[in-house]
């Protein structure tokens, strides 16, 4: 019994070494080809980059037309979905002293319950509306052969005609 068991260990060891020389070897192929392919995988962050700053400004872009063209707020802005959020905002104990006059007895404030009376505005509290956009995920419906097809190239010329 005890010679399996070093047996075992000499098999575990063994094991070890194999998983150790396989890990080597891969860190070694995975150094090779990101060497190899160093120019399309900075290109790809390029890419990303200029993906993230353009859909930030397609998200402003699209508030602002939210907020300025009257219709849009019925018809929406296409290719993207806006929603609206109510924040509701009050002082916990302004809040408790409120509801124990117009509730009767309150140990604990009943937050869910609050914030539906200062949303109906019966309780005292703020509500903010918040707006976010969400981008479609395709659209292809809105390309066009009058559109740049080099993103990289589009975005550079943007930002210099920025402030």
């Amino acid at each position: 019994m005890f010679e399996e068991f070093i047996s075992r260990l000499a098999l575990l060891h063994s094991a070890r070494q194999r998983v150790a020389e396989n890990k080597a070897k891969r860190k070694e192929l995975m150094d090779t080809f990101f060497a190899e392919h160093a120019e399309f995988f900075e290109g790809m962050g390029i890419s990303l980059d200029v993906a993230m700053h353009i859909e930030t400004d397609v998200r402003e872009e699209a508030l602002i037309l939210y907020k300025t063209i009257p219709s849009i707020e019925k018809t929406g802005v296409p290719g993207v979905t806006i929603r609206e959020s109510k924040l509701v905002g009050y002082d916990p104990d302004v809040a408790l002293d409120w509801a124990i006059k117009h509730g009767g007895i309150a140990l604990k404030l009943d937050e869910a319950a609050y914030r539906k009376q200062v949303l109906s505005g019966t309780a005292p509290g703020s509500v903010d509306v918040v707006l976010t956009v969400a981008i479609g995920g395709d659209l292809s419906r809105f390309a066009s052969d009058d559109m740049p097809d080099d993103p990289e190239a589009y975005y550079s010329e943007r930002a210099e005609q920025r402030p």
